[in-house]
């Protein structure tokens, strides 16, 4: 299956529901509220929560998600805090049909090499099928990769897209320069959306509440509004998924602004 990802994407954010489970219906309405200017969903990556929720929470999000995407791709988050459990979220993903699966390092990675941590991606390269999108990120994992390890272990998952949310100028062009179009790249800050920094296309929390992102790939891009709504909406503060959530349920598109309960030993949960 030949898949590469491009324009603007939205990481769903994951609704929670009052006995501690998945909101299933905050999942159609979001999709429907950004269909008419998305190219691709992501569920339960950061935005989602991802490493927060359980098996099972992640299931509905994930089957949910396919159930309403009605033609768009999806890219199914494997964010998780555990290696197993990264590869089971995978696994599933794959035979639940979706397009490509994101793969990031694991909170809990016990890993002490970058030798080691592209050892281990190498070995679950082996053990999926579908195409995979590898999301580049330290806030979450607490992994700091350098640029040529990254590049490497980028090609040994054979990824057809990064999402780059490193929030580094220097990183995304080297991105570009090496991957040449081969692979996409997938700006994850909305700062970092500039006219000398092109890229492939865009995954970030404003996707989820406006359209002005997508704008970009399009021929009227509207940068000055990015920031504008950016700021309006806070998705570059630290407490953006609470109030990206926050705006959801405002609109009526989550029944709550509930966030799922944080991690242990991981610095963002702290």
């Amino acid at each position: 299956m030949s898949i590469r990802p491009t324009g603007a994407i939205a990481p769903l954010a994951t609704p929670a529901s009052g006995d501690g489970g998945v909101g299933a219906e905050g999942i159609r309405r979001q999709v429907d509220a950004v269909r008419p200017y998305i190219s691709g969903l992501m569920p339960c990556i950061s935005s989602g929560e991802g490493w927060r929720l359980t098996r099972t929470q992640w299931l509905t999000v994930t089957r949910e998600t396919l159930r309403w995407a009605a033609g768009l791709p999806v890219y199914a988050g494997c964010q998780a805090t555990e290696w197993e459990e990264l590869v089971g979220r995978a696994r599933q993903a794959e035979d639940l049909g979706a397009d490509a699966v994101v793969l990031s390092v694991p909170t809990r990675h016990g890993l002490t090499s970058n030798g080691e941590l592209i050892a281990r991606f190498s070995r679950i390269r082996e053990q999926v099928d579908v195409p995979i999108v590898f999301y580049w990120e330290s806030f979450i994992s607490g992994w700091e990769l350098d640029v040529a390890a990254g590049i490497r272990l980028c090609e040994v998952l054979g990824a057809v897209a990064i999402k780059d949310s490193m929030r580094d100028k220097s990183l995304t062009r080297a991105l570009t320069d090496h991957f040449a179009g081969s692979v996409s790249i997938l700006q994850g800050w909305e700062d970092l959306l500039l006219p000398e920094l092109p890229v492939d296309g865009y995954v970030g929390p404003l996707a989820l509440l406006s359209s002005v992102a997508a704008s970009i790939f399009t021929d009227e891009p509207r940068w000055d509004d990015i920031a504008l709504e950016s700021k309006r909406f806070g998705t570059l503060d630290r407490d953006y998924i609470a109030r990206v959530k926050a705006e959801l349920h405002r609109r009526g598109v989550f029944a709550s602004a509930a966030e799922f309960p944080g991690v242990d030993g991981v610095d963002w949960d702290a």
